[in-house]
């Protein structure tokens, strides 16, 4: 999920009370929190975590110093969104909490959709499946009667949850929802999720297709330099070559994942690879 950017908070300041046409110039608090804002995006997206982190936090101080409420509920998703990325879900989960809280008066229907998208993705992660499904189901609501710009995020992580419970049709008709919102978006990153639960879909009705949708999603992310996606990619390729009886490439899929937990110190993933390969009996040393 992409941090927002904190631009859209300039539209409240176009033109002078009574006078029509004349431009007022935005005060210079707003600009510097919007500043802030723009370089813990900029932060976030290298993956300079810590460095994110307090960025978002003068943002946010300035915000809240002048009550700019869209620019405090921004920042706070901003700042769960870095949490989750540097793998601090109970914290995501508290910034993103804060959102929806009554205490933030006026926040947006689009901003508490995305805080509880988030926290529903957190929540996946965790395995949590009941607690994400009643975000999702709080999004659904909140998006019932409007034009929501997170549609194909919520189909995203419907998808999975149908995984969950064996709808595996309905996971597939999710996922390509979902793919269709990211490419219409042109959001390369959100596309690659997609394709991953489309693959994920595939694992037991069809991995052939499956195979040809976690190729691309591994693509965009290589291109991306998203580590902890490429080694999901790579796990689930080598899930998808063993359901298709193709055991070297399922082996080197599962090596290739191997070598990247261990260039990006990723220890839980190195052990998943361990499981999975002990239960497969793949030994690299044959």
């Amino acid at each position: 999920m992409k941090a927002v950017r904190l631009i859209a908070a300039l539209l409240s300041f176009v033109l002078l009370p009574g006078c029509a046409g004349i431009s007022q110039a935005p005060p210079q608090r707003l600009l510097t929190a919007i500043e802030l804002n723009n370089q813990a995006a900029d932060a976030l997206a290298r993956g300079e975590y810590p460095l994110a982190e307090r960025l978002y936090l003068k943002s946010l101080a300035h915000d809240r110093a002048i009550e700019n409420t869209d620019g405090v509920a921004i920042n706070l998703i901003g700042l769960a969104v870095t949490y989750k990325k540097a793998n601090r879900p109970d914290d995501a989960l508290r910034v993103a909490g804060l959102v929806t809280a009554s205490a933030l008066h006026g926040v947006s229907f689009q901003r508490l959709a995305e805080a509880e998208l988030l926290s529903a993705s957190v929540l996946m992660a965790k395995s949590d499946w009941a607690g994400a499904a009643r975000f999702v189901g709080e999004v659904e609501s909140l998006c019932s009667q409007r034009t929501c710009e997170i549609d194909g995020r919520l189909a995203n992580l419907k998808a999975q949850l149908a995984i969950v419970d064996d709808r595996i049709s309905d996971a597939a008709i999710l996922a390509k929802r979902a793919i269709q919102s990211a490419e219409a978006a042109n959001d390369r990153e959100e596309l690659a999720n997609a394709l991953r639960v489309a693959a994920n879909a595939s694992l037991y009705a069809s991995p052939l297709e499956g195979i040809g949708f976690i190729e691309q999603a591994l693509n965009i992310d290589k291109s991306l330099a998203l580590s902890d996606k490429i080694f999901r990619d790579l796990v689930l390729m080598g899930r998808l070559y063993w359901a298709t009886e193709n055991r070297p490439l399922s082996a080197q899929s599962f090596f290739r994942a191997r070598l990247v937990a261990e260039g990006g110190n990723n220890s839980e993933g190195l052990r998943e690879v361990s499981l999975l390969e002990r239960e497969l009996g793949i030994n690299h040393e044959k």
